[in-house]
């Protein structure tokens, strides 16, 4: 994966340093395999799982705000300001093709 930020190779390289650690790889193949064999994880449990994932992504915010709270229920409305906010901002960075999560 190339990634260039303001032409910082070095951010490319951390970036991929990063994803190494802990990476889809190891999720995909390790974690969510066990999972499902799991007793009474079937079809309808992933599918809720799935569609609450899904529902949660649509309102998270897309970058760190360290001064926001993190217990429910102030990290709720924190997220529910600051979400369309970083929408707004990763559409003026991404000029206008925000990467999708």
């Amino acid at each position: 994966m190339i990634i260039e930020k303001d032409g910082d190779a070095a951010f490319t390289a951390k970036l991929d340093k990063a994803m190494k650690v802990r990476g889809a790889d190891d999720e995909e193949g390790k974690f969510w395999p066990s999972f499902e064999a799991l007793p009474g994880v079937d079809a309808d449990l992933l599918s809720y799982l799935g569609s609450k994932f899904e529902s949660a992504k649509a309102h998270a915010v897309t970058r760190p705000h360290p001064w926001a709270p993190n217990k429910p229920p102030l990290n709720v409305v924190a997220n529910m300001a600051t979400a369309p906010l970083d929408g707004l901002a990763d559409m003026w960075r991404f000029a206008g093709n925000p990467p999708q999560v």
